[in-house]
């Protein structure tokens, strides 16, 4: 009985020891993490660094945090301009380690901004909001990917060719549905939908927010309620962050002549991709249709 439990037990702790072992692609928002997984191969268990819920703008990283990512295979991340908080600790990494999608757009607190300039698509950091955008940085990831699994090269190239024909016809299929609703004017909470907005061409006419850490000055809020009041704005775009109460406080009676709808771009309840962006279209379009 004794042989018996001491094979169980090593053969247990052998299962545990390969489990353990089993590679991370460290990813730091679950958007990304649906990009990574349909890129790597079958060995590779994806994680997010992030705690569902929780806005990367201003993360602050834990201790656990900085063991997670000295231990992982590979880092994907965006960059300084969505993760200032990550970019010392992503210099630490080797070379091949780290992949960010804009490694060369600045946090917006880097630059001198003012309340007048308006965000541009360049600087949004939301890129998994553009199907195409994706389907241009999947093969940055693929090639991270292929570094760190040569005898996968195969495998993973085949699986971003794929990938990449599934967000050009996701990309169709976006573009088709916003045709009808395009021109109708939506003023966002936080300006986080440039990609939306380029992309499919849309007319959003204003931001509470010009990004994370500047509101929109007393002379401005005047020039937006007055643009709410005017007739030409169907709806406000808010996310689960800032909450329907605190909208609501800064509309004042402004928000008796729009719609207020929930929108989340971090997909926390979404179980994939496309499903996540076709029902944050479908929301907007409702919407703005209505």
């Amino acid at each position: 009985m004794k042989v018996v439990c001491a094979l169980l037990c090593g053969w247990l702790g052998f299962v545990v020891s390969a489990q353990a072992a089993e590679p991370v692609v460290l990813v730091t928002v679950k958007p990304l993490a649906w990009v990574a997984q349909a890129l790597v191969p079958a060995n590779v268990d994806v994680q997010v660094l992030l705690p569902e819920g929780v806005s990367p703008h201003d993360y602050q990283l834990r201790p656990a945090d900085v063991q997670r990512v000295n231990s992982s295979a590979l880092l994907v991340w965006v960059g300084p301009v969505l993760e200032p908080w990550l970019a010392q600790l992503a210099k630490q990494q080797a070379t091949d380690k780290s992949v960010a999608l804009l490694p060369d757009v600045l946090h917006a607190d880097a630059h001198h901004h003012h309340e007048e300039e308006t965000h541009t698509v360049q600087h949004d950091p939301h890129i998994w909001l553009d199907p195409l955008a994706l389907r241009d940085q999947a093969g940055v990831i693929a090639a991270g990917l292929v570094k760190l699994f040569p005898a996968d090269a195969d495998n993973i190239r085949q699986r971003q060719q794929q990938f990449e024909k599934d967000m050009t016809a996701l990309d169709a299929e976006l573009s088709a549905r916003f045709a009808s609703v395009a021109a109708q004017g939506f003023v966002v909470y936080h300006d986080g939908s440039q990609r939306l907005v380029q992309r499919y061409h849309l007319n959003q006419r204003a931001a509470v927010w010009q990004h994370e850490s500047i509101a929109t000055g007393a002379r401005d809020r005047a020039k937006l309620l007055q643009l709410l009041n005017s007739g030409s704005v169907r709806c406000v775009f808010y996310e689960p962050e800032y909450g329907a109460d605190a909208v609501n406080t800064w509309l004042g009676k402004a928000s008796l002549n729009v719609k207020m709808v929930e929108l989340d771009p971090m997909g926390a309840h979404a179980k994939n991709y496309p499903d996540f962006l076709r029902d944050l279209i479908e929301k907007m379009a409702r919407c703005l249709a209505d």
